[in-house]
């Protein structure tokens, strides 16, 4: 039984409308049973990236930093796709004005080859290249895309995906396809995807 949990993971996207948002991709799960936790209530708040363990084979890297006190908003579900909750309007309101929004693509748009994450990893929000070399159309689970890093300042500074970049989204021709959801432990440069309509699907 576990009363808290507390970690460190990307927000994929938010609709400022409403103030909905999504991140992860993936559950927050029991580190020792690996059971999805049941949520009671939960605070989404910001990170400040202090530095970046880099991923090694056999050994994941991770984004190190500390938890801002103030709350930017709620999470109310959290489940295989991925952490679901609310943003404060004020939130909301400063995410609409500092970006465009991205349309989502259905999973029979995504191509194989290049693709974008983005990542902050303490200079701000970032492009990373990626290239997509296979999925699973049929998949609904958090693992239908699998994708390699093949943008050397990421490889430089992380080693690949590492944890904490978790719900970093996909773009591939400018819509959003997918968020990262884990890394091939013993080849830290290879990572696996949910794609976009399993997630939004999620927050039904």
């Amino acid at each position: 039984m576990r009363d808290s949990a507390a970690g460190i993971g990307t927000i994929t996207y938010c609709d400022p409308s409403d103030g909905s948002f999504a991140g992860l991709g993936h559950a927050v799960a029991d580190p020792d049973t690996n059971d999805i936790l049941t949520l009671r209530e939960g605070a989404l708040v910001e990170c400040s990236i202090i530095s970046v363990s880099k991923g090694e084979a056999g050994e994941p890297g991770e984004l190190n930093g500390g938890l801002m006190p103030e709350q930017i908003g709620s999470i109310e579900k959290n489940s295989s796709t991925g952490i679901y909750g609310t943003l404060t309007s004020q939130k909301a309101a400063e995410l609409a004005a500092c970006s465009a929004p991205i349309p989502a693509a259905s999973r029979r748009e995504i191509k194989k080859g290049y693709a974008e994450i983005l990542a902050d990893l303490g200079n701000g929000v970032q492009p990373y290249a990626v290239s997509i070399l296979r999925y699973s159309l049929s998949s609904h689970d958090n693992k239908g895309i699998v994708f390699e890093v093949c943008d050397e300042k990421l490889l430089e500074i992380t080693g690949g995906i590492i944890q904490g970049m978790s719900g970093a989204p996909i773009i591939q021709n400018g819509k959003f396809i997918g968020a990262v959801t884990h890394v091939l432990v013993n080849d830290p440069q290879k990572g696996y995807g949910v794609f976009a309509d399993t997630m939004l699907a999620g927050a039904e």
